[in-house]
């Protein structure tokens, strides 16, 4: 059956279901949202949609589990949004809920850093923002 397989999509749609019922079988992932609540971002001054939301809480359980994570998305998808937030939560104190001051640094390309900056004021209330050149 392998041999009828030409493309992706003709091994996707004859054996996906499997692949599927496999990795259900074998992975123990950290977030599910149609499982768990997603983090509260009542505190930003945009808040995520409901696909970002989840995403960022995978990312805190994520990074407090093995101070390590990718995130990859389309552009457009709200890469810049979820790295804010992600920052934002893990300066959360466990007792209070309130955000501790924290820094964060964000390195990218120079045609970038206005945006970044743009995104990072209209995401977090009463930071600062300095542009290293």
């Amino acid at each position: 059956m392998l041999s009828a397989c030409n493309t992706i999509s003709d091994y996707l749609n004859t054996y996906g279901q499997l692949i599927g019922t496999q990795a259900q079988a074998s992975l123990n992932p950290l977030h599910v949202p149609s499982r768990d609540e997603p983090l509260c971002f009542s505190d930003l001054k945009r808040p995520p949609f409901p696909a970002q939301a989840h995403a960022i809480t995978a990312c805190v359980k994520q990074l407090k589990r093995d101070r390590a994570c990718f995130f990859v998305g389309e552009q457009g998808s709200g890469k810049s949004l979820i790295g804010i937030a992600v920052a934002h939560n893990l300066a959360r104190s466990h007792t209070t809920g309130l955000v501790n001051p924290y820094r964060a640094s964000v390195m990218c390309p120079p045609h970038l850093t206005h945006k970044w900056e743009r995104e990072i004021r209209g995401t977090i209330s009463g930071c600062e923002v300095i542009q290293l050149r």
